[in-house]
């Protein structure tokens, strides 16, 4: 949750902002480490900027071994992608970024409709302006991923929206016409009607991609609604808005 900083809070862990974000995690293991901090820990993501994010102990060492000081192994992440990130410095509750926790929930929990912000259904450096939609620097993101190509794969990545029908029959036809290249392909499909599965495993299939030197990912888009509209938030900017339409 956004909400208004006290003056307490060092605005080093703000990013200069007036707001900061508070969240409380399930995991047993981190809830023991706040515990016994006995003060709020500003926790930024365990991974390098711009990598797919950690969903396992052994993502963080690969990304911040002899970067910091010791990590602690807990469980697996069940979710996968990150929290949802809701502003709830105005009247109008706001998704900043999407996650497992949807706006419907938030909404029902809230009393009150919770809207998305803009910029999600914007490309990146983009911003709106009196209603038309311009590029430039001045587009300014609220919330980590908003702006620029994020979560990315070393692979070049490609996404496929359609029926599933013409966008099995495109990927298998780009999966072969690159092998012959000598690329070699991955391909991610996941089922509509299991968005939670997708969820948990993209960022953990990137990186194990990564790890086998996949050199292109083709990946079918989810329907875009719920869990799914997360899930191909992340998709979106993995593949750096790299979308082929069938």
């Amino acid at each position: 949750m956004v909400v208004p900083a006290k003056p307490v809070v060092p605005r080093v862990t703000t990013g200069g902002l007036d707001t900061v974000a508070v969240r409380m995690p399930s995991d047993p293991v981190a809830a023991a480490i706040i515990s016994a901090a006995g003060v709020p820990i500003a926790a930024p993501s365990a991974n390098l900027s711009g990598r797919p994010s950690p969903t396992t102990g052994r993502h963080v060492v690969d990304d911040l071994d002899g970067r910091i000081d010791a990590i602690v192994i807990g469980s697996d992440c069940q979710v996968g992608i990150e929290s949802t990130v809701i502003d709830m410095t105005t009247g109008q509750p706001m998704i900043l970024r999407p996650g497992i926790i949807t706006a419907a929930q938030l909404s029902e929990a809230l009393g009150r409709e919770v809207t998305f912000d803009p910029a999600l259904l914007q490309k990146p450096d983009t911003f709106n302006n009196g209603g038309l939609l311009e590029t430039g620097s001045d587009f300014k993101p609220k919330s980590p991923g908003m702006k620029y190509k994020h979560y990315a794969p070393k692979a070049e990545m490609i996404i496929y929206q359609g029926s599933r029908e013409a966008v099995t029959l495109a990927m298998a036809e780009e999966k072969m016409k690159r092998a012959e290249w000598g690329q070699k392909v991955e391909v991610i499909i996941y089922d509509d009607d299991h968005p939670e599965e997708a969820a948990r495993e993209f960022f953990a299939k990137l990186r194990a991609c990564d790890k086998s030197c996949v050199d292109v990912i083709l990946a079918a888009a989810l329907k875009e609604d719920g869990i799914g509209f997360a899930v191909m938030n992340r998709m979106f900017k993995s593949a750096g808005y790299n979308i082929i339409n069938v």
